[in-house]
C-alpha cells in the first residue's frame, strides 16, 4: 500500500529502453532493380529475411554506432546506423510514488544531414567494394581506407540507417 504523503518530495528519473527501430532502406538487387527492406539497425533484424550479424569493435565520431553484416537476397551487405534508445523521463514523488509528469522520446536512428567517420575491423570489408544507394536510386562507391587491422570510411547518414552493397573485388 502506498503511504499517505503530506508533502511530495519530487525526483526526476530517466529510463533508457533499447527497442527495435523499423527503418525502410533501399538496396539495388543483382538484377539492377531497387528493392526496399524493413531493417532494424539496432538488432540487425530484416523483415522476411535472415537477421544480420553485429560487427564488433566499431567506432565513429557520433555516439550509438551499430554495424551489421550478412547476406540479403544473395548479396553481401553492411548496415550502418547511429541508434538511440527510447528515453522515458519521469518526475515521481519519492515518498508516495505519485507520477507528476512523464515524457517519452521514441527510439530512433540518427537522420541528420552529416557525414560520419566510421571505423571498423578491416576483416569486415576487406576484399569488397562498398556501394551506398542514393535518394534517387543510383549508387555511389564508398571510399574505404585500410590501415593494418582497421578500416575507415566516410559515410553520409542523412536518411538514417544505411544499407551498403558489398561487391567482391575481382
Amino acid at each position: 500500500e502506498t503511504p499517505a504523503c503530506t508533502e511530495h518530495v519530487w525526483k526526476r528519473t530517466t529510463e533508457l529502453k533499447t527497442e527495435c527501430i523499423n527503418t525502410k532502406v533501399s538496396l539495388k538487387g543483382t538484377d539492377g532493380k531497387l528493392r526496399t527492406y524493413t531493417l532494424c539497425p539496432e538488432c540487425g533484424h530484416v523483415e522476411n529475411a535472415a537477421a544480420l550479424t553485429e560487427v564488433r569493435g566499431v567506432n565513429a565520431n557520433f555516439s550509438g554506432l551499430k554495424v551489421f553484416t550478412g547476406t540479403l537476397d544473395g548479396q553481401q551487405v553492411l548496415s550502418v546506423a547511429f541508434c538511440y534508445p527510447t528515453v522515458i523521463e519521469r518526475v515521481v514523488c519519492e515518498t508516495c510514488g505519485t507520477v507528476r509528469s512523464e515524457d517519452t522520446t521514441a527510439a530512433r536512428a540518427m537522420a541528420a544531414d552529416v557525414t560520419a567517420n566510421v571505423e571498423l575491423p578491416a576483416s569486415a570489408v576487406a576484399g569488397y567494394t562498398l556501394y551506398q544507394t542514393q535518394a534517387d536510386g543510383t549508387e555511389a562507391p564508398v571510399e574505404v581506407s585500410i590501415n593494418g587491422s582497421t578500416a575507415l570510411m566516410r559515410l553520409y547518414v542523412g536518411s538514417g540507417a544505411q544499407l551498403l552493397r558489398m561487391i567482391p573485388n575481382a
